[in-house]
């Protein structure tokens, strides 16, 4: 999806080591089609969304895409840009996807926990959408109509209200209703964290330093201040007062003159567009399930027959008839279930079951190895008797023999010794681990 972009700016927190990582996979996916760049923010630094694109501000001199590390999608930024470009006055413009096709919960654990400390309801994301038909008919929110006849799976909407937490009483006065007569409320948009800024906001942020996240202050501001007297906000940078396809529309004789200096877009995706995000484990291990019963075809890693395992084959079919009677059959040396992902070069001991997880190529497992409901990155070697269930284990990780890990995130590198460990984030001093 990246494809189109030119200039690729990589944010990242605490390693240098992993954002040149992280430029350098880019650089061999993309080969030279765009500007790769990178900025590692100092550990002290507190770090929020906010504060990431003042970070890079410098950097910034036109409209600018933010896309979060942690979405995986087939989705064309070319129509979502397609339609910053063709509305008038776009100040921002957000992918939402329906939560009745699928979508993710993309709220942390931790949002969760302020929104019920503040009495707020379980509402990730309310808002208020109009018909985008009805606002072009009204005029002047679109230049082009070809660009949205090209995007059969994006439906753009003007945003009249954005809110990710509610009061349980919800208070609007009449001047709402006199700037948007027509609007339909709903909770059930999931926000992807894929925005379209205009470049004036980086001047907005940079004078309300306050500000420190972009979904839950940045967006709802910009969303309140459409049909706002902006000449009486101190903070709103002059070009956001006037666009510049406003002045060029001016000295056209069938400008129509509009009292919405700001706009504020949404693109709900809909049709097969696999949109979701990997901001929790669960998450993480869903979209691994899904790509790996062909969902979605990011890449293709599974392999038709299951490796042979290590060490002795199995009898003949003499040597089998010759096994005293009454005793229980053995357990098959490897069992590997329908809804796991298995790359290639996989070496197995005996006494195998996987279930639910994905497994990277390169690895190695000893006997008696279980795992359940997991990621397994590549070159992983595993000791003998471990159990490994509900957890990411990342690239080149060592797990010795009699381990047992629950719900746990381990970063690369990382020699895990024997023990029972739940609920950890095993790495090494430091690496940084999301």
């Amino acid at each position: 999806p990246f494809r189109i972009i030119k200039d690729i700016i990589i944010v990242y927190v605490k390693s240098q080591q992993g954002m040149e990582k992280c430029i350098q996979a880019l650089q061999a996916e993309y080969q030279d089609q765009c500007r790769i760049r990178g900025r590692c923010l100092d550990e002290e630094e507190h770090m929020d969304s906010a504060s990431a694109v003042r970070a890079i501000s410098d950097w910034i001199h036109s409209d600018f895409i933010i896309v979060p590390c942690d979405i995986i999608t087939d989705l064309n930024l070319q129509d979502v840009i397609n339609v910053h470009r063709s509305m008038i006055r776009s100040s921002v413009t957000m992918v939402m996807l329906d939560s009745s096709q699928g979508a993710t919960d993309t709220t942390s654990s931790a949002d969760k926990a302020k929104s019920q400390q503040k009495g707020h309801l379980s509402v990730e994301h309310y808002v208020a959408l109009t018909d985008i038909d009805r606002t072009i008919k009204r005029g002047g929110d679109l230049i082009k109509n070809n660009a949205l006849s090209s995007s059969p799976n994006i439906l753009p909407r003007r945003v009249a209200f954005y809110s990710t937490s509610i009061l349980e009483e919800l208070k609007l006065g009449r001047s709402f209703f006199s700037k948007w007569s027509d609007v339909t409320f709903s909770d059930r948009y999931n926000d992807l964290h894929i925005y379209i800024f205009a470049r004036w906001v980086i001047d907005l942020l940079k004078k309300m330093p306050k500000i420190h996240s972009l979904k839950h202050e940045l967006i709802p501001y910009i969303v309140s201040k459409q049909f706002s007297d902006l000449d009486s906000e101190k903070e709103m940078p002059l070009e956001a007062k006037q666009h510049p396809q406003q002045r060029a529309l001016q000295a056209s004789s069938s400008y129509w003159d509009s009292s919405d200096h700001i706009r504020a877009f949404a693109c709900i995706v809909e049709g097969k567009v696999f949109c979701k995000r990997t901001n929790t484990i669960d998450a993480y291990l869903e979209v691994n399930r899904e790509i790996a019963k062909g969902t979605v075809k990011m890449y293709s890693t599974r392999v038709e027959e299951p490796p042979k395992p290590k060490g002795k084959k199995g009898g003949s079919k003499e040597d089998k008839k010759k096994e005293p009677r009454g005793e229980k059959p053995k357990r098959p040396p490897v069992q590997i279930g329908q809804e796991c992902c298995v790359a290639s070069g996989l070496e197995l001991g005996e006494q195998i079951t996987m279930k639910r997880c994905c497994i990277g190529a390169g690895c190695k497992m000893g006997n008696d190895v279980k795992i359940v409901n997991s990621v397994v990155m590549n070159d992983v070697i595993i000791g003998d008797n471990v159990t490994i269930q509900n957890s990411i284990v990342s690239s080149r990780v060592t797990v010795d023999s009699n381990v047992k890990i629950d719900n746990c995130k381990i970063g690369s590198g990382f020699t895990v010794q024997i023990g029972d460990y739940k609920d950890e984030v095993l790495k090494k001093e430091k690496e940084f681990v999301i």
